[in-house]
């Protein structure tokens, strides 16, 4: 009896917890929608996983303070992005709330030095 209780609280405890996780990421994309500001970020580092993923780190500024995101990558696309720069949609309240657009590089130097980057 004890072990088909404890399995049943698992199970409760497992859909809980993947509820909260489908409200959250819909709060995510609510407030990337309702509070979007769009600004330029740098791909500075690609990490890969033992299962052969690949993801781009990226970095932007927003009132001159540091935000850091990641983003999975397509296959083939991880040395076509590396430092280079990239429009990325943020959330002006939640700024840690990111999405990079790895379509839209950004190439214009004086956009890129108002994103707070410095450029050789």
């Amino acid at each position: 009896m004890k072990d088909s209780n404890g399995l049943f609280i698992g199970k409760v405890v497992a859909l809980i917890v993947v509820i909260l996780s489908i409200f959250y990421a819909i709060y995510e994309v609510d407030d990337l929608r309702e509070n979007r500001a769009i600004s330029v970020a740098k791909v500075y580092d690609i990490s890969f996983t033992r299962y052969s993923s690949k993801y781009a780190h990226y970095e932007y500024y927003y009132n001159t303070e540091r935000y850091t995101g990641v983003k999975a990558l397509k296959i083939g696309r991880n040395k076509k992005v590396l430092n280079k720069f990239f429009e990325v949609k943020f959330s002006s309240e939640n700024p840690k709330n990111s999405e990079i657009d790895l379509t839209i590089e950004v190439k214009d130097t004086l956009r890129i030095r108002r994103a707070h980057f410095i450029l050789n």
